[in-house]
């Protein structure tokens, strides 16, 4: 018999850099969603190999291995902002690395003093200062321009959220949370979420574009980046194609809340 320990942990932290969250406690089950590192859980379920978690940044629940679970660890401050970084055991380059962190990880550090190269993370290890931003800020950048910085050509990967590989909804949801905007984490939630709609023949540029199962977001009045299955990667690409494809758009939405 297994038994199954009911806990509430709010200080618990992915300590992986991304561990995927499964439907049920299975190595061959189908992947839900990705935690990132340093990315806050509830864990509702613990057990020795699984335990059933849910985000605290979007509410989303599954089971992802306990082992990729840092109790007790201290409460993210930063953020990574560029496409990937590394973490060394060290404050020096020739040091060795611990781990590589990607785009919106979550980091503990103390006050980010950028005339410092490296910042110490506070469970372990060093990272460019260059390479961090604080929680509170948005990257200086649009939301196409994050797009195509961090996630073009980045492999199609069911229930990803990271640069290594991310589905639609998933890339848009961390562009959208680098620009400072909280969304949910599928593109029908996503859809409800965002109450600013736009006429279709009134779009342009930074317009997110939904289809039943589907999101993208517009380069341009007739060019999208989305992250799809039928290229198996994340790409621009002309509008009409799509719509030739997946059929005219349910919506169309700014990106603002």
């Amino acid at each position: 018999m297994h038994w199954v320990v009911i806990v509430i942990v709010s200080t618990a932290r992915i300590c992986r850099s991304a561990t995927m969250m499964k439907l049920e406690p299975n190595h061959q089950c189908e992947a839900s969603s990705e935690l990132l590192f340093g990315e806050s859980i509830t864990i509702l379920e613990q057990g020795v190999q699984w335990c059933k978690v849910r985000s605290n940044r979007d509410g989303y629940e599954g089971h992802i291995e306990t082992a990729s679970i840092a109790l007790n660890a201290s409460s993210a401050t930063h953020r990574v902002c560029v496409k990937a970084t590394l973490i060394f055991s060290r404050p020096d380059i020739k040091s060795p690395v611990i781990r590589r962190v990607l785009f919106g990880s979550e980091l503990s550090l103390g006050a980010l003093d950028t005339t410092d190269d490296f910042q110490e993370e506070r469970n372990g290890g060093y990272v460019w200062s260059a390479h961090c931003l604080a929680n509170c800020a948005s990257i200086d950048s649009s939301p196409v321009q994050i797009a195509q910085h961090m996630y073009l050509h980045a492999p199609y990967l069911w229930a990803g959220r990271s640069t290594d590989g991310c589905d639609c909804s998933g890339m848009i949801q961390m562009v959208a949370r680098a620009c400072g905007i909280e969304l949910p984490r599928d593109s029908s939630d996503q859809e409800r979420y965002l109450s600013s709609d736009v006429d279709y023949d009134q779009r342009s540029a930074e317009d997110v574009v939904f289809w039943p199962g589907h999101v993208g977001l517009l380069k341009a009045a007739d060019t999208l980046i989305h992250a799809t299955a039928h290229s198996m990667q994340c790409c621009v690409e002309p509008l009409e194609q799509v719509i030739h494809r997946a059929g005219a758009p349910s919506s169309v939405k700014r990106l603002v809340r």
